[in-house]
């Protein structure tokens, strides 16, 4: 009952490292790690029984560095230190209840402090920085605002009824913050065209309306750290019950929906739980082929369309990266 353990916890450390960012590169011989030949590129259907055929591998081109080794056995990502969590609700972690929550809300907050870095560079009405419009919005609209929906869907139709059928109680405050946010992450999109048609004071609208969204997401975030494992916690639902319940908001994802939040959740979980944690969630509580997926293609696919775009934008550099995996596979999803 409530956050008793039934199953294996992960503990947090408690000697925060040095944290190191951002992208690590790699080479042609290590790019033929990457990317699987069209011939043997997944189906739907292989997919979903995890019957997945030996990969002929071809290179990839891939963005110049040094070659790290990866702790949960990509190459080319360096992955961040041990730093603990950001969260000033759940401070250090004591259990599931705590543990399960930070999950999401930790990648968020990353990728929080990573926009609100951009914004400060944020200028595409100075001569040569044009290419900062159409490159920011599109990686918000993909690799944020896609990530907060699905995020705050799977919660209103799985995550929350099944916390209520074991009798847990949540504000309904929760419900009516995630359509306000929703409707205002929406209302980002209409800034676009107005900064692309050279309007001053769309620049400065956008660069408000995005930060003041951040803050009241963050209150929100903070709001939940307390309700969610109070809820978990008077509730009857086990540990095993609510890793039931997880395994189907995965499954309920789908490829497109997992590949934009698995990514940023593994990395960042690397600076709140730490690099043991981070590994443990990858190869025992991800379903096979989400793990495949998730290490042969979705980490590659963050490391250049995410994590290189945030280097570009919050560099003032032309983003070079490859856009996209040439890979004619269903596993990258459709963009």
């Amino acid at each position: 009952m409530g956050c008793t353990s039934s199953k294996m916890s992960v503990s947090v450390p408690q000697k925060p490292a040095q944290k190191t960012l951002l992208v690590g590169g790699g080479s042609p011989k290590k790019a033929a790690e990457l990317c699987m030949d069209p011939d043997d590129s997944f189906t739907s259907e292989a997919l979903a029984k995890n019957q997945l055929r030996p990969a002929r591998l071809r290179p990839m081109p891939m963005l110049t560095g040094p070659m790290p080794k990866s702790s949960i056995g990509l190459a080319g990502l360096q992955w961040p230190m041990f730093v603990g969590p950001t969260s000033h609700v759940i401070k250090a972690p004591k259990d599931w209840c705590d543990r399960g929550i930070l999950l999401p809300h930790e990648a968020f907050r990353w990728l929080h402090g990573e926009i609100r870095k951009i914004l400060t560079y944020f200028d595409p009405l100075v001569p040569g920085q044009d290419w900062q419009t159409s490159l920011f919005f599109s990686w918000l609209e993909r690799y944020y605002i896609l990530a907060v929906r699905h995020h705050h869907d799977s919660e209103e139709r799985i995550y929350n009824p099944a916390i209520i059928g074991k009798g847990g109680s949540l504000p309904a405050k929760i419900t009516s913050d995630h359509k306000d946010i929703i409707a205002r992450l929406n209302s980002c999109s209409k800034f676009r065209s107005r900064i692309e048609n050279g309007e001053e004071i769309a620049v400065v609208k956008f660069k408000n309306h995005l930060t003041q969204l951040i803050d009241m997401i963050e209150d929100h975030l903070a709001e939940e750290e307390s309700a969610y494992p109070e809820a978990l916690r008077s509730s009857g639902m086990t540990e095993a019950d609510e890793e039931l319940v997880v395994e189907k908001i995965i499954q309920d994802l789908g490829l497109d929906g997992n590949k934009v939040l698995l990514p940023p959740i593994i990395y960042a979980m690397h600076m709140w739980a730490g690099r043991e944690a981070a590994e443990a969630m990858v190869n025992t509580q991800l379903p096979p082929q989400i793990k495949f997926a998730l290490t042969h293609f979705w980490i590659r696919d963050f490391q250049v369309n995410s994590l290189g775009v945030i280097s570009s934008l919050q560099g003032m550099v032309p983003f070079q990266g490859s856009p996209q995996c040439t890979t004619p596979c269903i596993v990258c999803a459709v963009q």
